[in-house]
């Protein structure tokens, strides 16, 4: 039974947490729960975002999270030894905490547990067993050495499951926290997530990212953060750099980069093959606005006037008098092409797809006429980054245009892109 644990759930199944009442988490606390517990039916390892149960699970963990977890090595001077290891391995979730090897010492004996995957089924494996699979995908194998930044790290994780998030609050507490031990891998990744999700400041979430891997500690945590800013790239858009971070984060990344990187993508810039057509485009405002980073990117309109003009070219027929505008990795008949201020080709990504229908009669142009379309440049194609862009209109052949042959490009204009 092989688990990925970036991600996972964990969570003790029966064990009547709702009876115990934590309204101040401490040790006497912590110390009544034990007392109560008589043992449980089975350590439940849940993939992402379970369908089961949902409820249930949720008012496990708000109780879970009241409770005073500080010290783990204190669970191993337990004397009910059957408590000893759910508790253990749900606080490993709770606080992502590391399980050393000196607790794999403690830990390698053959006795068994019974482990849930959330399918109404269950394997056993033995107690080394499960803590070895912890031990080798933990994401934690640093720490928080200062107990002062330590408190605020766990205060800051606590305010993310209490609703409404005041997020100021959460990162205020990272601030705190990395200014007391700075260069804490964990502490900036966390921040990290904090300003990415709030969008309260997306540069500084990619800046606490890249220095957590800077300072990462071992290979596990840093293919993981490797993997989680590749995620966030994607997000605001910029696959390219997601890719690159995905080809770092080992396992992590493999089903990523089969998804969305292993596609054809031209990087070449290339010239019209002939003058038989020329493309003409032109800007009617040369700027444009990022309005939304990310979860759903918006650009403002950037307006711009494409014709083409059939100088010497066989007829060529527009079916229905419409040209599908979309990304080049789409089967559109016009895509933009964007080169950035380091002179190479930036490709675009979207999560959407778009479709459009028209009822019109065909177009025919012939040698000799023009045929002309307004274009919303940004309606698809988000820049994630702000910055001066040359960008050009590519036609080519599709279903929509028949009798054309081949590739042409429009004429180059400059585009800036910048923040709301």
């Amino acid at each position: 039974m092989k688990y990925s644990l970036l991600s996972i759930l964990l969570l003790i199944c029966h064990l009547g947490f709702s009876q115990v009442s934590t309204k101040k988490p401490n040790s006497v606390n912590l110390s009544k729960l034990l007392s109560e517990l008589k043992g449980y039916d089975c350590v439940m390892l849940y993939p992402d975002n379970p369908a089961a149960e949902q409820t249930r699970q949720a008012e496990a963990m708000e109780t879970l999270f009241e409770l005073d977890f500080q010290i783990i090595d204190s669970l191993f001077f337990i004397e009910k030894k059957e408590l000893q290891i759910p508790l253990f391995f749900v606080m490993c979730y709770k606080y992502r905490s590391n399980i050393a090897e000196r607790h794999l010492s403690v830990l390698d004996n053959p006795r068994k547990i019974k482990v849930c995957d959330g399918r109404e089924s269950a394997t056993e494996l033995s107690m080394s067993e499960l803590s070895k699979i912890l031990y080798e995908n933990s994401t934690r194998k640093e720490k928080i050495n200062n107990k002062e930044a330590f408190e605020l790290f766990q205060e800051a994780q606590e305010l993310q499951y209490k609703g409404p998030v005041d997020f100021k609050r959460i990162i205020y507490c990272f601030n705190k926290a990395d200014s007391l031990e700075p260069h804490n891998p964990i502490i900036l990744g966390e921040r990290a997530s904090a300003k990415f999700n709030s969008q309260l400041d997306v540069e500084g979430a990619f800046i606490d990212m890249k220095d957590a891997i800077l300072y990462s500690l071992d290979q596990k945590s840093l293919e993981a953060r490797y993997n989680n800013i590749g995620l966030s790239y994607m997000e605001i858009c910029d696959i390219a750099s997601a890719c690159e971070s995905w080809k770092k984060a080992g396992n992590y990344g493999i089903e990523y980069i089969s998804q969305y990187c292993d596609q054809p993508f031209d990087t070449v810039i290339r010239d019209n093959p002939d003058s038989n057509l020329v493309l003409s485009l032109k800007l009617k405002q040369p700027t444009a606005k990022i309005i939304a980073t990310h979860n759903s990117p918006e650009m403002s309109y950037c307006e711009a006037e494409f014709v083409i003009k059939n100088l010497n070219h066989p007829k060529i027929t527009i079916v229905n008098d419409y040209l599908d505008y979309s990304l080049e990795s789409s089967e559109s008949d016009i895509y933009l092409e964007a080169i950035s201020e380091d002179g190479k080709k930036f490709r675009f990504f979207s999560n959407a797809e778009y479709g459009y229908f028209s009822s019109n009669e065909n177009k025919i142009l012939n040698s000799g006429e023009e045929y002309f379309k307004e274009i919303n440049l940004t309606e698809v194609h988000h820049f994630p980054y702000p910055g001066k862009y040359k960008v050009r209109i590519v036609l080519r052949p599709s279903d929509n245009l028949k009798g054309l042959k081949t590739i042409y490009y429009s004429n180059w204009q400059e585009l800036i892109i910048v923040r709301k």
